[in-house]
């Protein structure tokens, strides 16, 4: 269902419901329960589109770079399996979700663990890897069953949480008011060219319901690398034929990233965490196909590549991924190294 303001009636029902469950914790009715190891959170109000994945691999090399053993937990969206899962080399993307399958193949020796109850994923993380001294919470500001040592709030420059209602009017899955609870608030995919008048009237909106620093983050994209080989792309797209294939739920800034460089684009889009079969994967080799001319390419988003690297169909195509990642000013990328050091070393 496609957010719209016809659905403000029952956008007030859902957030009646989210507020009752926020004033329960609160007041204490729900216990939460604090670990002694540090968790820190990297979440969002918005569902989906605020960059939560490149987020937290920039928050894990940062604590890895500072000599400490973090471990990821995250639910896993759209897992086939509900069991706390244990991210390794013989898992299949389908028992993980996609995002899990990426930060495990980013870092390889980081346990990845999954779990949509979040306090028993930190008591399997513990007990099964002891040497952990961090848990990174992937997604994980909904989830007040656990007290984080540091909730880190995301929110996309181009839709931020002040200007936006609560779901199915809107993408909010808390009202505004629940950035109180962040420390650090990060404005991700904020465009290259943006003023500093831009940033002081949004960080003013932000500041009406969080005393939270607030730091901005621009989408840094790497060169293209093969989904199957890893080799990468050298050549410009200035004269390429390019078939997007996407299934995020915002990939307008994706695909504008391939059309500003590309000769010609077309795209294909599908919904968000799509589970691509063998006729996705046929649709697809027959869209390529059917491209006129030698210099054409698809490109891909990280989140899909791990999907799409399932079939044997597409194995033989010119088929890459768009490497992204957060690039911060140094000032504001220190600010957020430290606030991370400081509370993963809390105890």
């Amino acid at each position: 269902m496609k957010p719209s303001k016809l659905y403000l009636p029952l956008s007030f029902l859902f957030g009646a419901g989210v507020r009752f469950k926020n004033f329960l914790f609160d007041k204490g009715i729900i216990s939460a329960k604090e670990f002694d190891v540090p968790v820190i959170c990297i979440g969002n109000l918005a569902a989906g589109g605020t960059g939560k994945t490149p987020m937290v691999i920039k928050a894990v090399e940062m604590l890895l770079h500072s000599g400490l053993k973090p471990a990821i937990l995250s639910r896993g969206y759209k897992r086939s399996t509900e069991e706390i899962h244990i991210v390794s080399g013989n898992s299949f993307v389908n028992d993980t979700g996609d995002e899990p399958m990426i930060l495990f193949q980013h870092f390889g020796n980081v346990p990845v663990v999954l779990s949509g109850n979040r306090v028993k994923g930190i008591e399997s993380i513990l007990h099964q890897f002891p040497e952990t001294d961090v848990v990174v919470m992937d997604d994980g500001f909904q989830h007040r069953w656990v007290i984080p040592s540091l909730n880190i709030l995301l929110t996309a420059f181009q839709n931020p949480f002040t200007s936006d209602h609560l779901l199915p009017a809107g993408y909010l899955r808390e009202p505004a008011n629940a950035a109180h609870r962040a420390q650090l608030i990060v404005v991700t995919k904020t465009p290259q060219e943006t003023s500093r008048e831009s940033k002081q009237h949004l960080i003013s909106r932000i500041k009406k319901h969080s005393n939270a620093p607030v730091i901005f983050s621009t989408l840094a994209y790497k060169p293209l690398k093969h989904v199957f080989t890893g080799e990468t792309f050298n050549e410009s797209l200035s004269g390429y034929h390019c078939l997007t294939v996407s299934g995020i739920s915002n990939d307008e800034t994706f695909t504008g990233n391939i059309k500003r460089q590309a000769l010609k684009t077309e795209s294909i889009r599908f919904p968000n965490h799509h589970h691509y079969t063998n006729e996705d994967a046929g649709m697809i080799a027959r869209r390529f196909n059917n491209i006129a001319g030698d210099k054409k390419i698809i490109i891909t988003t990280g989140k899909d590549a791990v999907k799409l690297k399932q079939s044997e169909e597409l194995r033989i195509l010119p088929l890459y991924f768009l490497p992204v990642e957060h690039d911060f000013l140094p000032d504001e990328e220190e600010l957020l190294k430290t606030e991370l050091i400081k509370h993963a070393r809390k105890n």
